[in-house]
């Protein structure tokens, strides 16, 4: 799989439509592939993990 893959993080309206509540979906272009990640920005905002999170700690 390649790196340098057309992949993007976008707010979805096709479900709610242009005053609703968009859903936050990872896109891939190349393989035409979609991933809900969450209903909301809000809860995918409030479900980030800080990257210190992920440091190696001694």
């Amino acid at each position: 799989m390649s790196t340098a893959s057309p992949c993007f993080v976008g707010l979805d309206y096709r479900g709610c439509g242009r005053r609703g509540e968009p859903g936050v979906t990872w896109f891939d272009a190349e393989f035409r592939t979609e991933l809900p990640l969450a209903p909301d920005f809000r809860t995918f905002v409030e479900g980030l993990t800080p990257s210190a999170a992920f440091e190696d700690t001694p």
